[in-house]
């Protein structure tokens, strides 16, 4: 595979992971939202802040969703700054990954 097919593929790979992430972060904040929205005059209204890390992935995957898809659109109009971002960011993406997977797998031992 040459350089600009390899390129062309980052940059959809960057495309599809930012639809990925801001698809799944604003199905988070809608749930946190609807959560929220069910208990407004119940008694227990504890869900309100033991569900609060459910929005704030949601907003952090929302925004980063937001993020590839900008950079890959800018490197698809020929950005050479924004290619080299989504290289980087597609690295810093896989070693955070291999991090959550391995604190995973230690849990689970753990327990």
């Amino acid at each position: 595979m040459n350089q600009q097919n390899s390129s062309k593929t980052l940059k959809i790979i960057s495309i599809i992971i930012g639809i990925v992430f801001f698809l799944t972060g604003s199905f988070l904040i809608y749930n946190y939202i609807y959560e929220v929205s069910t208990i407004i005059g119940q008694s227990d209204q504890s869900v309100i802040f033991w569900h609060l890390p459910i929005l704030f992935i949601g907003m952090v995957l929302l925004v980063t969703g937001v993020y590839f898809n900008v950079i890959a659109i800018n490197a698809l109009k020929g950005s050479a700054a924004s290619y080299n971002l989504i290289k980087t960011s597609l690295k810093s993406l896989t070693v955070i990954l291999v991090i959550l997977l391995i604190l995973l797998l230690l849990s689970k031992i753990a327990y």
